[in-house]
């Protein structure tokens, strides 16, 4: 399973991650109070103990103090107070530089603010480190500082320069904080076409909070989940539409949109501590690197509760045969939230049917139906119900290797049922259609359906519509057709399943020991001798002979309530609608 192959490469994360341990970009102030303070090293030129890592404060100012007629800013405050900084510094973290205007490449405009316009830019430099000692083939170049070499940077102007104390001491205080969660500030420029002064600061791949998280509910909600996660797995993380390329539409279900894309990043695996020459890059996280994913839209995101609770429930079950949940995205042409989730290469269980059926051994319809089963009991085991279990909503990583998906009407057993019935009629319980009772049992009788689809490939009541009359008829214990050969002991656990009163249908742990049992049984030889021999001429299922009312999306159903239900299912029952004589979808 993938993952559990990611839990054995990468192994789990034993801490919650702190607030104290994300380091500011361009930054490693964390490291330098372990490394740096304790033993800073000695000067490569006196010899003398260094002040920070890699940095002499006397050598080190002798080299800037030695280059400061060879630059100015044409603005004497300025260049003193660059001097100042410079003379002063005990660490490269402390540094600012003058930065020639033309050293800045593709500088393209971002957004305007109430104290000035933010550009983004390519600094063909980039920040000093160190001191460099020349090898004797660069005596006689001007090679003085071991630089960080070309990066992203962003330029700030100030709106009204006239307030010069106000400019110079931002800088200041941002040099205060510099490698304390805090963005670094490199140096200063001047445009020489507008004539106005701009901070040079390290670029935020991911911009401002804002632009990340202008939703005040998600954005609380992610950073609860972060700071609750024991491990890698319970991590979710806003995540940059930017972030996600070749956005490819799926399908349509009843709650939502669902696209395929490529996430640039991949989802986080533990917390990285940078080495010596990755100082000043942003390198935070172990990360999976590019990967496919799936993006899950909301039909109508007015209700957000409905979506912030799928994402807390798939990450309760995420690693235990249900679908990876990796973060939110925003799409902003549609302006629509989407869950980002792992993307399952065979698609929907009916998907991977549709294309493999004539592939599968009854070996391998029992491992789907086995792994299936164990998502479920996951479920139950948790004191939940999923409350719309259908093909749909179980998607397949491999041929074998099915996930639960779609947990946005996942419930507790001790919940209130709702007055609203959603889903699919063909895979709902009797007691659910009837008076809106729903219980673990009723999540047993939709899997028995998803049974009749993996063992036969035909879904439930393909070839009648979807209406009240097909709801009336399970409540008065209507079965599915069984239009394949079946061995006797596969078919008996399903017709289990199937069972009118919830009380007499199979737990998840009575499923999977039967369907172990199943794997590991020698006489069931014969009973598939007999079943191959019937299917000899066996006609797969075609979607083109559904009838065209058959409604295979969950969609809103009326309370249709009996006035009364017995246990037998053959007692004629009379029904009255609760609402309306018709379904409506949602």
């Amino acid at each position: 399973m993938e993952e559990d192959k990611e839990i054995k490469e990468f192994g789990e994360m034993k801490e919650t991650r702190k607030t104290e341990e994300m380091e500011e970009i361009g930054e490693t102030e964390s490291e330098e109070s372990e490394d740096e303070t304790a033993n800073p090293g000695k000067c490569i030129k006196c010899h003398q103990n260094n002040s920070g890592r890699n940095w002499c404060h006397p050598c080190n100012s002798k080299q800037f103090q030695n280059k400061f007629d060879k630059w100015t800013s044409e603005d004497r405050e300025i260049d003193k107070f660059i001097q100042q900084m410079q003379l002063s510094a005990n660490k490269y973290q402390e540094i600012i530089e003058w930065i020639p205007f033309e050293r800045l490449e593709n500088v393209t405009y971002l957004a305007k603010g109430g104290f000035g316009t933010v550009y983004k830019a390519n600094w063909l430099d980039g920040f000093i480190k160190s001191y460099k000692k020349r090898k004797w083939y660069e005596f006689g170049k001007q090679v003085v500082w071991n630089r960080y070499g070309k990066q992203d940077v962003c330029l700030k102007s100030l709106s009204n320069f006239t307030n010069k104390n106000y400019f110079l001491q931002e800088i200041k205080n941002q040099l205060k904080f510099r490698g304390k969660n805090s963005i670094a500030i490199y140096g200063i420029t001047k445009n020489p076409t507008e004539n106005e002064y701009m901070m040079v600061m390290n670029y935020a791949e991911y911009g401002s909070l804002r632009k990340m998280l202008n939703n005040k509910e998600i954005d609380k909600f992610i950073q609860q989940m972060q700071l609750s996660a024991n491990k890698y797995q319970e991590i979710i993380e806003w995540i940059p539409f930017e972030r996600l390329e070749n956005v490819t539409y799926l399908a349509k279900g009843g709650f939502g949109t669902v696209y395929k894309a490529n996430w640039l990043d991949g989802f986080i695996k533990s917390y990285k501590k940078r080495k010596w020459y990755e100082f000043g890059k942003q390198v935070v996280w172990n990360r999976y690197g590019k990967q496919d994913v799936c993006l899950k839209s909301l039909s109508n995101f007015t209700n957000k509760n409905y979506f912030l609770q799928e994402i807390k429930n798939q990450l309760k079950f995420r690693g235990k045969n249900s679908i990876a949940i990796y973060g939110i995205t925003k799409n902003p042409t549609e302006n629509e939230y989407m869950m980002v989730m792992n993307y399952a290469e065979y698609g929907s269980l009916r998907k991977m049917l549709n294309n493999k059926f004539k592939e599968l051994s009854w070996k391998s319809k029992s491992l789907i139906l086995l792994f299936i089963v164990k998502g479920l009991k996951n479920i139950h085991e948790m004191g939940l119900m999923h409350k719309d279990f259908h093909p749909g909503n179980v998607v397949n990583q491999s041929v074998h290797l099915c996930y639960i998906t779609d947990f946005g009407l996942c419930k507790p057993v001790s919940e209130k049922n709702s007055e609203k019935i959603f889903g699919i009629i063909p895979y709902m319980a009797p007691e659910t259609l009837s008076r809106g009772e729903y219980t673990q049992a009723s999540d047993i009788y939709s899997f028995g359906m998803i049974m009749l689809e993996v063992l036969t490939s035909y879904p439930p009541y393909y070839n009648i519509p979807h209406n009240e009359n097909l709801a009336m008829g399970i409540c008065e214990g209507l079965k599915p057709e069984i239009k394949y050969e079946i061995p006797q002991f596969l078919k008996e656990i399903m017709e289990k399943c199937w069972n009118f009163d919830p009380l007499n249908r199979p737990t998840t742990e009575e499923l999977e020991f039967q369907l172990h049992k199943y794997l590991d049984n020698g006489e069931i030889r014969k009973q598939i001798k007999v079943a191959n021999k019937s299917n000899k001429n066996f006609i797969q299922y075609d979607s083109n002979v559904m009838h065209p009312e058959a409604i295979y999306t969950s969609r809103y159903l009326p309370f249709l309530k009996l006035k009364k239900f017995e246990d037998n299912p053959h007692e004629t029952t009379q029904w009255s609608f609760f609402e309306e004589n018709e379904i409506h979808e949602n």
